[in-house]
């Protein structure tokens, strides 16, 4: 899934890392430059460059992810209808220095956001839709569900909660998160819980 992002927003941040969390989204994103920084579990550092360009309703994002000795190229095009909805696809190329089942494989998102009014938003991410085979492992296609809530009516204080369901496996990995913005500043946290007991037996 590419490097791990500081409380990732499938509801859809306004920025180029859209792109990674939910293409539906970039139509949304302003035009703009990312740089992220993190440290991969294994050792050695992961950098990502998200970089988007929005023209009226559509929006084209670019970004490339080095994580130690792999890295994910990646495209993106977003189209809002009106102040509401908002469709997208991301395409996402692999490399490996030490996984040759990742060379040259690629992988298909299609994101959608609803945002009718300013107290709510929900938005719908199919991960994998063509489920790469990255030998000897297919990998299956991710339904990825959040419902994030604005209490104020403004991105000062955000609240979201959602699922995430593999198509075959049937696991269920719920994820929370909460942001809070004053004076230049934000703050931002999230929860994910991985397989639920119980959920695919």
């Amino acid at each position: 899934q590419g490097m791990r992002l500081l409380a990732p927003s499938v509801v859809g941040d306004d920025d180029p890392t859209a792109v990674e969390t939910n293409p539906g989204a970039l139509g949304f994103s302003r035009s703009g430059l990312v740089l992220a920084f993190d440290a991969v579990e294994d050792g050695g550092d992961a950098i990502g460059v998200f970089g988007n360009f929005r023209l009226g309703s559509l929006s084209s994002a670019l970004s490339y992810q080095s994580l130690d000795r792999n890295g994910k190229l990646s495209a993106g095009l977003g189209l809002r209808g009106g102040r509401v909805i908002g469709l997208g696809v991301g395409l996402h190329w692999y490399n490996s220095d030490e996984v040759g089942a990742l060379d040259d494989e690629f992988s298909v998102d299609l994101g959608y956001t609803l945002r009718p009014f300013s107290l709510a938003a929900l938005a719908l991410v199919v991960r994998n839709v063509n489920t790469p085979r990255f030998e000897p492992d297919l990998i299956e296609r991710v339904y990825d569900v959040e419902l994030g809530l604005r209490p104020i009516g403004s991105d000062r204080l955000e609240l979201a909660g959602g699922v995430r369901i593999g198509e075959v496996s049937e696991d269920m990995d719920p994820h929370f998160r909460a942001s809070l913005s004053a004076w230049g500043v934000e703050l931002r946290g999230d929860l994910e819980i991985d397989e639920v007991p119980g959920a695919s037996g």
